[in-house]
């Protein structure tokens, strides 16, 4: 972690923490979650340990070109954003993000589109959103994964470094979105198959985007589905 980095996320977290963190209480097995400015609602395990503010500001910029970003830029972030998340291995740990590992990670965020956002927004935008994968490299391997199942006469291979899982269209009033749950190798070496189901919401205005991105290696996936199944059933957004 930069030394800048730190020093600037330190100095904004007395601030604005209260803005960052959710509301959240612990009822029998599970620990519920909820911020009613956006009115988004979920549960997760009551052993599952919370990210500190600092842990997911940072990972917001991990992947950014500005690896140091100033006050104002962090300031901007808040306004517009509530991120909240959760470690499956028990105390939260920050090298466990963005990807979990052989534990799962659930992040959950409600966030103001810029209005250059909401120009080009999509479904397919909420397939990718806060993803270690780009719309181009999405596209590139979902056209693999339909060449390799239609080089087969029976229409049964799957592409070893990608294999979609769900892909569902949701709708209710006020909202559209999608629940999508695909299988990615994420290292080099194309060792390490990951699993990720995305519960992707936008409402009707195209001015907020909500997104439950729940992550760990596909091993992990099939041992904790109950424990998936149950967070994304949980995962709830409301008009306010």
């Amino acid at each position: 972690m930069a030394r800048g980095q730190t020093g600037l996320v330190s100095i904004l977290t007395v601030a604005v923490v209260a803005a960052v963190m959710a509301g959240g209480c612990g009822n029998g097995g599970y620990h519920y979650t909820k911020n009613t400015k956006y009115g988004v609602y979920f549960k997760v395990p009551s052993t599952w340990g919370r990210f500190s503010a600092d842990d997911l500001l940072l990972h917001t910029y991990e992947d950014s070109p500005d690896k140091q970003p100033s006050i104002q830029g962090l300031k901007a972030v808040l306004q517009r954003q509530w991120y909240v998340g959760y470690d499956g291995s028990g105390p939260a740990n920050a090298v466990h993000l963005p990807l979990g590992g052989d534990r799962p990670v659930v992040r959950v965020k409600a966030r103001e589109l810029l209005k250059s956002e909401r120009d080009h927004f999509t479904l397919d935008t909420l397939r990718v959103a806060d993803l270690p994968i780009t719309q181009d490299a999405l596209d590139q391997a979902r056209t693999d994964e339909a060449q390799a199942k239609q080089n087969n006469p029976r229409g049964q291979a799957v592409d070893p470094n990608f294999q979609t899982l769900r892909d569902d269209e949701l709708h209710k009033k006020g909202f559209r979105g999608v629940h999508y749950t695909f299988n990615l190798r994420v290292d080099s070496a194309g060792v390490t198959l990951q699993t990720f189901d995305i519960i992707g919401w936008v409402n009707e205005a195209v001015t907020i985007e909500y997104l439950m991105v729940t992550t760990c290696t596909n091993a992990c996936f099939t041992v904790h589905q109950s424990d998936f199944t149950t967070i994304a059933s949980s995962f709830t957004v409301r008009e306010q």
